[in-house]
């Protein structure tokens, strides 16, 4: 079969909310305001008259309630004005019902202290940046070997069978399709890579599916056979939950070996996923 892969830009996201130069002056503010149009255009025209650069704005959540909940991160290092009087201008604006000040937690370092926890789609999340998730994969393999890997894929089995349940739940039509979908886009949106599945039958334990950029493969350089345990167990779960079905996951293709992309095939699983099988 020929792989087309994605000829779509990626944006890389930062989601850190972490600034660190010590040659500027970074300060971050937190604003609850009014959720209508015009409130933020009100809030960004305080920071325009000051000449005041934002350097970094998000939301703490996609929301459609009265209020929303708005981080900004502001350089003042060439401006007399003092974050003090920013909050003091922002009180009298009738659309901001609270504002605060985050302040460098060291001397050219600015760090989001006010949130917590993080949140996705109303469950708590946390972040695992690179030298911790490879500390994880690679840890686990070289420290235990093959029985590191059998806990891997064992781990990523049951993580599949989770993400199903969970993305049945946030499923309008239940159709496998669109299960199917919801998987592809929050496998990306989550950061592991991106996942196309280029056929399945939703009736048996059949798949192929393709992913881009793999989180875990990336970390393995350079071998002679394919690397994916955890994210190929993730894939074996999840398409068990779809099909009532114990399947297993092959890879098929690596770009630890040297391949465009990573090919994982969902077939029946010889025995039913245990820690050292």
């Amino acid at each position: 079969m020929v792989v087309t892969l994605s000829n779509e830009e990626d944006v890389a996201l930062d989601v850190g909310r972490i600034i660190a130069n010590k040659y500027r002056k970074i300060y971050g503010f937190i604003i609850v305001a009014r959720n209508i149009p015009g409130s933020f255009y009100s809030i960004l025209e305080t920071f325009a008259k000051n000449r005041l650069n934002i350097v970094y704005f998000s939301t703490s959540e996609p929301t459609l309630k009265e209020y929303g909940n708005f981080l900004l991160y502001v350089d003042f290092t060439d401006s007399k004005v003092k974050p003090e009087t920013i909050v003091e201008e922002l009180s009298k604006n009738v659309n901001v019902r609270s504002i605060r000040i985050i302040r460098p937690v060291i001397e050219g370092v600015m760090v989001d202290t006010l949130h917590f926890p993080l949140i996705i789609n109303e469950e708590r999340a946390i972040i695992f940046r690179k030298p911790i998730f490879e500390a994880l994969i690679n840890g686990l393999r070289e420290r235990f070997g093959s029985i590191g890997e059998a806990f891997l894929y064992y781990i990523g089995y049951e993580i599949g069978r989770k993400a199903f349940k969970n993305h049945y739940q946030m499923s309008i039509s239940k159709t496998p399709g669109e299960l199917v979908r919801i998987n592809e886009v929050l496998f990306k949106a989550v950061g592991w890579g991106k996942l196309k599945i280029l056929d399945y039958d939703s009736s048996k334990c059949f798949a192929i599916a393709v992913v881009e950029k793999s989180f875990e493969c990336e970390l393995a350089g350079r071998t002679n056979k394919p690397y994916s345990q955890f994210i190929r167990g993730a894939l074996a779960g999840w398409f068990s939950e779809l099909t009532g079905k114990s399947c297993g996951a092959e890879e098929t293709k690596c770009i630890a070996k040297g391949d465009p992309y990573c090919e994982i095939l969902i077939k029946p699983a010889v025995a039913p996923p245990t820690l050292f099988t």
